[in-house]
């Protein structure tokens, strides 16, 4: 992953890669909290659950309107 680095950054690549990083830690919390509501609420095991925070790598809509943004934070569950 990329380097942590300041707002102060925000502008050119290194703006971008701050997006990117914060971005990635945010979609992977949700998908933590996620797993751990099956786990706490739904008694099922941790072991058969992974957690993968994408939501930067694989949008559904654009992040220009609230509708976009809220289509993007979501949770997909895929069978292994």
């Amino acid at each position: 992953m990329f380097k942590s680095c300041s707002r102060k950054s925000s502008g050119g690549p290194y703006g971008q890669r701050c997006w990117y990083n914060s971005d990635m830690k945010l979609s992977q919390a949700r998908a933590d909290s996620v797993v751990n509501a099956f786990v706490s609420q739904d008694s099922i095991d941790a072991k058969r659950l992974a957690a993968y925070g994408v939501r930067p790598l694989a949008p559904v809509a654009r992040n220009r309107t609230e509708e976009g943004r809220a289509r993007n934070r979501r949770v997909e569950l895929v069978e292994q």
